[in-house]
């Protein structure tokens, strides 16, 4: 499929955490080691507060590339994501679903907006933001990026980033237990930041032109 262009006006939300996270962790603090998130919000459309959705694209960049050692990542974030959605109102149908939930992990390099492009043009002609030249995003290792998509209309309504240095040798249980600390802190920040964040010095908001 043809990827589609588009400008689209957007929010775009820096909450840098690092130095509240372990108030903001509590004992859990440990699992996630100076965690910062990074929220895009497209402020033209109306984002569903509850509904359905489907799981679409998934990119993996891992250091292990075995079968295996993807699916266990897979399962791991499409558990933790189901848990988090539907405790805001959102049921799984593939059949009839209102958005698309894509997902990325930057565990073995950096993931840029091409990746998003390039992935996301073999399979779906997602709309995605274009940014000002110089402004294109990296997220570094260590990174896990939601996208909310808008099943009809294919546009990008909300992306979320969040990012931590991992410690390889935690075990299976303690990697569940960070990915799901990861997704709740990140989706707290669905459909957009709270109204609090703005009081804050370490919430910095850029209007996107």
């Amino acid at each position: 499929m043809r990827f589609i262009k588009d400008k689209v006006t957007l929010i775009i939300f820096v909450l840098a955490i690092m130095s509240g996270s372990t108030t903001l962790l509590g004992d859990d603090s440990k699992l996630l080691v100076n965690p910062s998130m990074h929220i895009i919000v497209n402020d033209k459309i109306d984002i569903p507060e509850s509904g359905t959705y489907e799981f679409d694209t998934k990119i993996f960049k891992v250091r292990d590339h075995s079968n295996t050692a993807i699916a266990d990542v897979d399962q791991r974030i499409t558990k933790a994501l189901e848990i988090e959605l539907g405790k805001k109102g959102f049921k799984l149908n593939s059949e009839k679903p209102d958005i698309l939930v894509n997902y990325a992990v930057a565990a073995d390099s950096s993931i840029t907006t091409n990746d998003f492009k390039y992935a996301y043009v073999d399979d779906s002609a997602f709309i995605l933001p274009e940014f000002e030249k110089g402004k294109e995003l990296k997220y570094n290792e260590g990174a896990l990026i939601i996208d909310i998509v808008d099943a009809k209309s294919k546009k990008l309504l909300w992306r979320g980033a969040i990012m931590a240095e991992l410690n390889v040798a935690a075990t299976d249980y303690e990697k569940d237990k960070r990915v799901r600390l990861a997704l709740k802190l990140l989706l707290n920040n669905f459909p957009r930041p709270p109204k609090e964040c703005l009081d804050q010095n370490n919430c910095i908001i850029h209007p996107h032109k």
